[in-house]
């Protein structure tokens, strides 16, 4: 009975203690988990922000746990205040020893991922997947904080068809709180900002719909509509 107890104490522990460190991107948004990250231009930055809002010492290893159609170079990974140029999948970063951030501490504005590599093959996109866990003082591991994959899709330039050949009707490229459509076909709408990170994704059946936005600030972005058969068409509207 004693070790069941201690099992279940011990989980509660880690559990409070991963909860205790957060991690965001610019802004504060934080970065969450199981999400990936989409960008279309080379070379834009994912900042890494680490918090410990416990009142421990936390010590933060990071994982590349997968990478697709990427070499592991021509990137710069930055955490700890160490970059790289070139890392490989199962290996764990900083390659010196865990992030270490005292009760109330975080790691500043420095480190952050960007990748400035096209492809192997220019038609796919290169993907990313990295694992944040904590560790204890001796490097045993405690558990996940989040996973994340950072995306380059240099598809999301470029338009395959209009609007007209998808059967979409927008209403209005200016819009305030919704993007106002119709669609002939069943279509996945994907929304982004200028540097191409996915911002709003939502499925929408044949019909009359409005997409909500209000939670979007004021600026430009991209909408790409894309069938069930593959076909996809690339808009910009301007939120007011």
């Amino acid at each position: 009975m004693k070790k069941t107890i201690l099992f279940i104490v011990a989980i509660c522990f880690i559990a409070i203690g991963n909860a205790q460190i957060t991690i965001t991107e610019e802004g504060g948004a934080p970065i969450v988990n199981n999400e990936t990250y989409y960008y279309s231009n080379l070379g834009v930055e994912l900042p890494i922000f680490i918090s410990n809002e416990g009142n421990d010492t936390a010590y933060i290893l990071a994982e590349l746990v997968n990478m697709e159609n990427a070499s592991g170079n021509n990137l710069q990974f930055c955490l700890g205040g160490t970059c790289y140029a070139v890392i490989a999948e199962g290996n764990t970063y900083p390659l010196n020893g865990p992030l270490t951030l005292q009760p109330g501490g975080n790691n500043g504005l420095f480190d952050h991922f960007f990748n400035n590599y096209s492809g192997d093959n220019t038609n796919a996109p290169v993907e990313y997947t990295f694992r944040f866990y904590e560790v204890d003082v001796n490097g045993n591991e405690l558990g996940d904080i989040v996973t994340f994959t950072y995306t380059y899709d240099a598809s999301l330039h470029s338009s395959n068809y209009s609007l007209e050949n998808l059967g979409v009707v927008l209403n209005s490229s200016i819009i305030t709180n919704d993007i106002s459509f119709s669609t002939k076909e069943n279509v996945t709408i994907n929304v982004y900002d200028l540097n191409g990170k996915q911002i709003k994704s939502q499925n929408f059946a044949h019909g009359a719909h409005n997409l909500n936005t209000s939670q979007l600030n004021t600026g430009v972005y991209l909408v790409k509509f894309n069938t069930l058969n593959g076909k996809q068409a690339t808009t910009k509207i301007i939120k007011k």
